[in-house]
């Protein structure tokens, strides 16, 4: 027992507080340990023979004179994956519903058709694009494996490719897949023809456009790598390889290798980055897990960024036709969408495609809605969620479309989107397509961001661009969220007399900061510092649920479950200090980390507390659902533009987010920060290009590929507006993808308003220099 003369010094860490994060310091003096830094002894290494063909049939492979390399141990083909029994990997590329987790977000039996087939972990047979896996040789040394790989003989049959969705889905393009006829790997409709058809024919005005999104790599900082092993006493397969939750990937692991999940580990220790892709498991994951289990020695493949370009699963590529119709007073009336997605070669994910139906309306009171929604299948990389997956193309879609519609009916471009705002006594509401809103105060929210932006001096500012010889241009987006992601979540939280808390939690941090943030939250209900406080994910073998990292789902879920196990952990604790302290139940209080009886100086700390407990003080939490959140916001940019040679500059980026109760603002706003580069990139320079003819990759490099470089950027004012969420206990929201998703919208949106006088009124991204200067002669943006 302690009394207040022996009362602990002031918690630090509590939420709110901007504490810095507590992994940095490990993972900047190089003390972290990521995918490639993991070895086993006796290890073999692995390397993947590629396709070099976007499309074609696969003959002899002749592996002599590979296996007759020095150091070669096996050349394995899908021959030896069907001699094993091993299968494709099954993505479930058809997400669960945004509201009903209990169906699937495009439902046959409602008139969808979907292709959802397991993606081969070899080509067999036939190859689908450049960098398919058609080969896995394993060798002594990773550069003995290599250099076999080369010697490897393919015999192919060159077909017809198909790179676009519009190729792909025209009348007589070459088929990819028997169950996807005209390469159609989804169809499905959201919202009500008949009332938007009826809106449209009453309307006073009419704004529709053809908007495309380029397609983009995940550029993240770290390559891909795996480390498969199997210990024949136990029967069990380990993965070690960095992802965005450990849980999924072992049941597509377990399916893909014919093995019960009890049979099979996977650990994911520091993750470089993760942005969505590196939720899915991956073919060269699969191969050297399998390898492993076949040679009976460890096997390791390590990737390198060429490999990446033409392997790690890619994102974006949407073709939207939109259309607004609007009465005389510039107020919105309906929406007809058809949203036009490339999938790639083979169905990793649609999600890209729910989120951006979905999201429609976004802020706005559009009464009516209907969407069409495609998803084409190409002889390109496979696509998946990429953050905010569908989101930013929905928010770059309703804002390009409110500038057009407002220079079209000659209104101010805020005062249209202030007529059109859902107001704060709208709430909550279900949308028309059907996402139930919950709070907002968007109008505050937007004028805020045009405060923050200085909207009002921006005449100024331009007038000494003209004089300087530049074109300058201000743009507003506003956006909202619709976070969903994997619906279950498992959290286990336990008191260690020593004075500790330990937290299992079914998330995986890649980058975003859980050893604080999660410490912070549970500190913030036991009322310990967040030093305190030990987090541990990434390991099956201890996480025995959850749903990973993706979707601003972690501290929404996550964080959910801490408060009730702490509660939980409270209401036990309390039992124990009312016999210790040999007082009622009802009069033992809680607070700043301690028992007290009411009245009293006698106290006993959590610690002391979990120490007389005979089992322990601790909880575990499992959920699965939904707890809806809409993170929204307001972005104000401004460039300029130099009219000799197209050059763009971003000159400012504002941002007002509301992503609910801040855990920690420096986290947050790091994350913003973050988002915005990534949407400026895809924005400004941002381009995967393929051949249209035969399917090769033309920008599979950093030389080829333009990520933006640290002087691209201006210093970004970001400030946070928060409504907290009535639908979880801390009243958050999410935070990690409020930077990207207005970012595309709200600089296209600054650089046609700085190329309006050159008679320009849309602008395609990216926003290249050629691009501009082509548009200011009068070409096509």
């Amino acid at each position: 027992m302690s009394d207040d003369s022996t009362a602990p010094t002031a918690r630090r860490g509590r939420i709110g507080d901007p504490v810095p994060r507590r992994e940095d310091a490990r993972l900047l003096t190089g003390k972290g340990l990521y995918s490639d830094d993991v070895n086993a002894p006796g290890q073999l290494h692995a390397a993947v023979l590629r396709s070099p063909h976007a499309h074609a049939r696969i003959g002899a492979i002749d592996a002599a004179a590979a296996l007759a390399f020095p150091g070669t141990v096996a050349v394995l083909t899908a021959a030896d994956l069907a001699e094993d029994g091993i299968g494709g990997i099954p993505h479930g590329a058809n997400p669960l519903h945004a509201t009903d987790v209990s169906r699937a977000a495009f439902e046959p039996e409602h008139g969808a058709t979907v292709f959802d087939e397991p993606q081969p972990v070899l080509a067999a047979g036939r190859v689908r694009h450049v960098g398919e896996a058609v080969a896995l040789v394993v060798a002594e040394t990773a550069a003995a494996a290599r250099e076999a790989a080369e010697l490897v003989d393919v015999e192919y049959e060159a077909l017809p490719a198909v790179v676009g969705v519009l190729p792909a889905t025209a009348e007589g393009a070459p088929l990819l897949h028997e169950g996807a006829p005209g390469n159609l790997g989804v169809v499905a409709e959201l919202g009500d023809a008949a009332a938007t058809e009826a809106a449209f024919a009453r309307a006073a005005h009419v704004v529709e456009h053809r908007f495309v999104n380029k397609r983009i790599v995940n550029a993240q900082m770290e390559p891909r790598a795996a480390l498969g092993e199997f210990d024949a006493a136990s029967g069990v397969c380990t993965l070690r390889a960095g992802g965005q939750g450990v849980m999924r990937q072992r049941m597509q692991l377990a399916a893909a290798l014919g093995m019960p999940p009890a049979s099979v580990r996977v650990v994911s220790g520091d993750v470089g980055g993760g942005f969505g892709p590196r939720t899915m498991l991956y073919p060269e994951f699969v191969l050297a897990v399998w390898a492993a289990k076949r040679l009976g020695r460890s096997v390791k493949w390590s990737g390198d960024r060429s490999e990446a370009f033409v392997s790690d699963y890619q994102a974006r590529d949407l073709v939207t036709d939109a259309a607004m119709a609007f009465d005389a007073d510039g107020r919105a009336l309906a929406m007809r969408v058809r949203l036009l997605g490339n999938a790639g070669a083979y169905s990793v994910s649609y999600v890209p495609l729910s989120n951006g139906a979905y999201l429609t309306t976004t802020v706005y009171d559009i009464p009516a809605v209907h969407v069409r929604i495609l998803g084409a299948m190409t002889n390109t990389v496979p696509t998946c969620p990429y953050r905010g997956a569908g989101r930013p193309e929905a928010v770059h879609t309703i804002e390009r479309l409110f500038d057009l519609a407002a220079a079209r009916l000659g209104l101010d471009r805020v005062e249209i989107r202030r007529r059109n705002l859902i107001p704060p006594s709208g709430m909550p509401r279900v949308t028309p397509t059907g996402l139930p809103y919950d709070c907002g105060e968007f109008e505050t929210v937007m004028d805020k961001a045009i405060a923050l932006g200085d909207w009002a001096g921006f005449e100024a500012r331009r007038a000494g661009a003209e004089r300087r010889g530049r074109l300058r241009g201000i743009g507003i987006a506003n956006y909202v969220e619709s976070p969903v992601g994997a619906p279950v979540e498992r959290v286990e939280v336990t008191v260690d007399p020593a004075g500790r808390l330990r937290v299992v939690a079914g998330t995986q941090s890649t980058g975003q900061g859980h050893e604080t943030s999660f410490a912070q939250a549970i500190g913030h209900v036991l009322g310990v510092d967040y030093e305190a406080v030990d987090l541990v994910t990434g390991d099956t073998d201890i996480v025995r649920g959850g749903g990973g990292t993706h979707s601003d789902r972690s501290m929404r879920i996550a964080g959910t479950l801490m408060v009730r196990a702490g509660e939980a952990i409270v209401e036990q604790g309390k039992q124990v200090a009312a016999q210790v302290l040999e007082a009622a139940l009802d009069d033992i209080e809680f607070a700043d980390g301690a028992f007290r009886v009411a009245g009293t100086d006698r106290r006993l700390t959590l610690f002391e507390a979990a120490g007389h407990a005979p089992d322990g003080l601790g909880s575990e939490q499992d959920f699965r659902g939904r707890i809806p959140a809409f993170p929204n916001g307001c972005a104000v940019a401004e460039v300029e533009i130099d009219p000799d040679t197209g050059e763009l500059t971003l000159c400012g980026y504002a941002t007002i987010d509301d992503p609910g109760t801040v855990i920690n603002p420096l986290i947050v706003e790091g994350q913003t920060h973050g988002g915005i580069a990534q949407g400026a990139g895809q924005a400004m320079r941002e381009d995967c290009i393929y051949d249209a003819e035969s399917g090769q990759m033309l920008t599979g490099s950093f030389m080829d590929y333009g990520p933006l470089r640290a002087d691209d950027l201006p210093s970004f004012r970001v400030a946070e507006h928060v409504v907290p969420s009535p639908g979880n206990p801390l009243g958050v929201k999410g935070g990690g993808e409020g930077g990207i998703t207005p970012a595309l919208a709200v600089i296209v949106n600054a650089a046609v308003d700085a190329l309006s006088p050159c008679g320009v009124t849309h602008l395609e991204m990216p926003l290249t220099p050629e691009r501009l200067w082509r548009a200011m002669q009068g070409g096509a943006g």
